[in-house]
């Protein structure tokens, strides 16, 4: 089934679900913690039961490390090969691409991860929600500094979701405690929340994984893949009118200034009749060019 561009963000596809490991992740929900490494569960997956850790892909499953205490109420995400966990005030990492590795400690989180937290990755970020009395609190995890900030507060309760990144900003979550259509954005540039379109109908996400612009939904019933809509831009022969105007007048300027110099100082120093803050404001503006 198709999504109507102009109503979505996204335009989706619903296949049957794959039977088998859809059912063993619906009954292992709450028990154990799926993270996925793309798009298809061919691709493989992570799954944390108590203080045991194992990959899983076509070829069966593999035992990692224990964790080196059970977490209560867990939840993971996998920044390249560093497989991150969150629990109670813990936060623990294991590198997935060395067979030696075993888990290590990193920066306490601000609070308890409460009873059901939702951790995702952006852009080499970890982002932590549903945590707090209320179950909006958001933080970031900052891998090279070891150190949580405070992010803006999610607009509904976040315990019992499930996230995914999707393109370079957004952060996507979707229910996983009831039947829900909605999907609820974060932007990790603006730090905002914000409504994002909805699904073809209401689904109990079970587990999601994604791919650039591209994300996939498991259920027990269905799986559905949704993929950004780039949509057309309105800039049109007015826009390219104003751009020729401004190359015209930005020669015009240049032309008319370059006859009046006569040395190099006229050109680096203006032949010395700038006055100091007229020269000030320009290192000003050069200076806030930078971070604008």
């Amino acid at each position: 089934m198709a999504g109507d561009a102009a109503e979505s963000f996204f335009e989706f596809t619903e296949a049957p679900a794959v039977s088998a490991t859809s059912a063993t992740l619906l009954e292992e929900r709450g028990e154990a913690v799926t993270v996925l490494q793309g798009l298809t569960l061919e691709e493989g997956f992570y799954q944390i039961n108590g203080q045991q850790v194992s990959r899983v892909d076509a070829e069966g499953s593999v035992s990692l490390p224990d964790l080196p205490q059970a977490l209560d109420a867990a939840a993971a995400a996998l920044v390249g090969e560093q497989l991150y966990v969150v629990g109670d005030h813990s936060l623990l990492k294991l590198d997935v691409g060395v067979a030696t590795s075993a888990w290590a400690e990193c920066a306490e989180l601000p609070e308890s991860a409460g009873t059901q937290a939702v951790l995702a990755s952006q852009q080499g970020t970890l982002y932590l929600a549903g945590v707090g009395i209320a179950g909006t609190d958001t933080y970031a995890y900052d891998a090279s500094q070891d150190a949580w900030t405070a992010r803006a507060a999610a607009p509904q309760d976040l315990r019992g979701f499930v996230a995914t990144a999707c393109g370079n900003d957004h952060i996507l979550y979707f229910n996983a405690g009831r039947a829900d259509e909605a999907i609820l954005a974060y932007h990790r540039t603006t730090d905002t929340w914000f409504a994002m379109g909805q699904l073809p109908r209401a689904l109990q996400v079970l587990a999601v994984g994604s791919q650039g612009t591209e994300f996939t939904l498991f259920s027990a019933e269905t799986t559905v893949t949704g993929e950004a809509l780039l949509r057309p831009t309105k800039y049109g022969w007015v826009d390219d009118s104003v751009v020729a105007v401004l190359v015209c007048l930005l020669v015009g300027v240049g032309v008319y200034f370059s006859k009046k110099e006569k040395s190099s100082g006229d050109y680096f120093r203006g032949g010395q009749r700038i006055p100091w803050w007229a020269a000030g404001l320009t290192l000003f503006a050069t200076g806030a060019s930078l971070f604008s």
